[in-house]
């Protein structure tokens, strides 16, 4: 038996469950929703989390600089009985996680 699983894949381009407008404030092409753009500017999205008023990251914004993983979030990808090893995050950060499909996560 073999488990397949994908890791710090970048959502911007891979997509995700979350809708995401580039560095040039255009959405990708091939969506057409009316609210897409709306959506993308949402608080809860987690493409634009680093950027709330609140953010510690918000200084990052203003930079020509893009810390993968920390100023855009990843993207996962696992099968049945794909596993992650526990670790701890870079600069020991905080993680978000959200699970678009498939069962909840164990921790």
């Amino acid at each position: 038996m073999e488990t397949e699983y994908a890791a710090d894949l970048p959502s911007y381009r891979f997509g995700s469950g979350f809708p995401c407008i580039n560095s040039k404030g255009k959405k990708r092409d091939d969506i057409e929703d009316e609210n897409y753009e709306i959506a993308a500017k949402q608080s809860f999205n987690l493409n634009v989390i680093n950027s709330s008023q609140d953010s510690m990251f918000q200084v990052i914004k203003y930079s020509k600089d893009s810390i993968s993983g920390i100023t855009s979030p990843w993207v996962y990808i696992g099968m049945l009985y794909a596993t992650f090893c526990w670790h701890v995050e870079d600069n020991y950060m905080y993680s978000i996680n959200y699970s678009h499909r498939g069962a909840v996560k164990t921790w």
